[in-house]
């Protein structure tokens, strides 16, 4: 609650006598606390002040303009009407130098409420705010200070986290939480303490909700049961007040059997729900999910929804890339999909693989910038990437853009193998038992124990060549197409081998704070 002014404190306290109990009573979103005896006296006192607010407050005490013009702000009697407020917030700011009209008008010219939006007001007005020990005014003027260095890719400045100190010293719930933020991840300038990040956590949470989601994947990180359990009843307990970002965090639990049962419905709902609240991730993760089930258009606009709520959500810009490379829900276009892979690879600190891997493709089909495609695919094949592994072993292997080299080949198919990448195990093995495109090997008995191979002609007591067929067999046995037409298994014909689904989109990684696109 904001400061109650004396005026309506001595009102409210002279319509009940003085006992040892007390009441706090909502008055035009100030909370006075009076006492009380009995509660037929509380009743009748509650429902006086609450009818008539405007009344009594007339009979004893004169409103300032502020006071007025947070009527209009709020639309406390009528309609809200902003540019009344603004001007009366202006007067009572340049004729009573009230704290108060400096905080409004410091968000009004922030927002652009009831006024073109300009940051240089707002910083003047939220400076003054901050200097008449406002604490809002300092929190404030801490985030307008971010916002603008983070359009700028600057770091956040000393004066900004000594705002949020200021703010975090002064029992500030939303700044005790970004630096509670600042030391479980150990950035700007902030040594990593996650005990410490807990404790703060722990006294924001009892006013801010954003705090209660971050205590929340904080116990989630630690993966334990009772810290996970813990965590749980924090996402619900934050979700039945509404918040979003925990309506999309506990989804994601769902979505992946995180110490609760896994229920892709029920994480759908949860999605659906942070999504019409507006949020981000539930935007982006609502439009995974439609991704995944083929309905293309609906996840198109969501993740359009999402970039212009958040243009800095990493995830969304890989996502909508992949949908304007494919004309998957709107039109094909390779432009647009370059860029926002190249904004998804920008923003997640060139670590994006996924990211290289598409742009890599696109450049190297167009042909125009095939060095850089290369680039890509290397950098992409070092994180971890094994479609560009695989892409630089047949790039080695047939000498296109790069110097012909069997040796370097072999590793790049090799490391797209270990990493999951199937076929290029199978083109590996292929090679080393030197069978001809359209030949297949039948079904060879293995005995894994002794090393020995009978293809049914012959046992062959030699390691490479046991496992070249070894690794065709398994590949086949987890789906790979060209490992099954060299055993001839044929599609549409039911045989021994199972095949398991393929999934053509990566499952993303839960991210658990969303508080500025530069602390990601």
């Amino acid at each position: 609650p904001s400061k109650v002014s004396p005026q309506i404190k001595e009102i409210v306290q002279s319509k009940i006598p003085a006992f040892e109990s007390k009441i706090d009573v909502h008055i035009q979103r100030e909370t006075v606390e009076v006492p009380v005896v009995k509660e037929k006296i509380v009743e009748k006192v509650v429902e006086k002040v609450l009818k008539e607010p405007a009344r009594i407050i007339k009979e004893d005490i004169k409103l300032s303009k502020t006071d007025i013009a947070k009527e209009h702000y709020y639309g406390m009697k009528s309609i809200k009407n902003l540019p009344e407020a603004l001007r009366l917030f202006k007067e009572d700011a340049e004729e009573t130098y009230n704290p108060e009209s400096y905080l409004y008008l410091g968000k009004m010219y922030s927002n652009g409420e009831g006024v073109k939006m300009d940051l240089d007001k707002a910083k003047y007005w939220l400076s003054k705010a901050h200097g008449s020990q406002m604490t809002e005014g300092t929190f404030l003027l801490a985030k307008l200070q971010e916002q603008t260095l983070s359009k700028r890719n600057e770091r956040l400045s000393k004066e900004a986290i000594n705002l949020y100190r200021s703010a975090a010293d002064r029992r500030h719930p939303e700044a005790m939480t970004d630096i509670a933020f600042f030391h479980e991840k150990g950035i700007n300038g902030f040594e990593r303490n996650c005990d410490k990040a807990e404790e703060m956590y722990q006294e924001a949470s009892r006013c801010s909700l954003r705090a209660t989601n971050n205590l929340a994947t904080l116990l989630l990180s630690k993966n334990n049961e009772d810290s996970g359990r813990e965590a749980i009843a924090l996402l619900e307990k934050a979700v039945k007040s509404g918040s979003g970002l925990s309506m999309s965090n506990l989804g994601v639990c769902y979505l992946n059997g995180l110490f609760v049962e896994k229920d892709i419905l029920k994480a759908r709902i949860l999605f659906d729900e942070s999504a019409g609240l507006n949020d981000p991730d539930g935007l982006f993760y609502s439009a995974y999910l439609k991704l995944n089930n083929s309905e293309y258009s609906l996840s198109f606009i969501q993740l359009v929804k999402c970039l212009q709520i958040n243009e800095n959500h990493p995830q969304a810009n890989y996502y909508i890339g992949f949908l304007y490379e494919h004309g998957l829900g709107t039109n094909m276009d390779k432009q647009l999909a370059k860029f926002y892979y190249q904004r998804s690879i920008n923003l997640n600190n060139s670590t994006d693989h996924k990211s290289m891997y598409r742009l890599g493709c696109i450049l190297f089909a167009e042909g125009q910038d095939r060095e850089r495609a290369v680039t890509l695919f290397k950098r992409a094949a070092e994180l971890g990437s094994p479609e560009s592994a695989n892409v630089l072993g047949v790039l080695y292997e047939e000498g296109l853009e790069l110097d012909q080299n069997t040796e370097m080949a072999k590793r790049y198919h090799n490391l797209a193998y270990k990493n999951g990448y199937l076929e290029s195990g199978v083109n590996l093995a292929v090679k080393d038992l030197g069978i001809r495109s359209g030949e297949y090997i039948g079904f060879n008995i293995i005995n894994s124990k002794n090393k020995h191979i009978d293809t049914g002609d012959t046992t062959y007591e030699n390691e490479e060549t046991f496992n070249a067929y070894n690794t065709i067999h398994e590949a086949a046995r987890d789906g790979s197409v060209k490992a099954r037409s060299y055993i001839g298994i044929k599609r549409g014909i039911t045989s021994s081998v199972p095949r398991k689904p393929y999934e053509n989109h990566y499952v993303p990684t839960m991210k658990w704070q969303t508080i500025s696109s530069e602390m990601k």
